[in-house]
């Protein structure tokens, strides 16, 4: 359910091609371009959820690590 919520179609889901398609890129690279942009936002949700599959017991913590040093690290403007 969140995985789909994530996925729904946003500005940031629209513009990553744009950007692409604007660089005036190849055919090729315009499509590894969105295929590469598509695997590294499904990244920040399939890589806790094969986490969770190979290590149930160490994913909370490190998921709660990850998220205090988001927290220590984020810039504020």
């Amino acid at each position: 359910m969140v995985g789909a919520l994530l996925t729904l179609a946003g500005r940031v889901v629209h513009r990553g091609p744009d950007l692409a398609r604007e660089a005036h890129y190849s055919v090729a690279s315009t499509v590894a371009t969105i295929i590469l942009f598509n695997v590294i936002m499904l990244a920040l949700l399939e890589v806790p959820l094969l986490c969770f599959v190979v290590a149930p017991d160490w994913t909370p913590k490190a998921i709660e690590r990850a998220k205090r040093f988001a927290g220590r690290h984020w810039r504020r403007h």
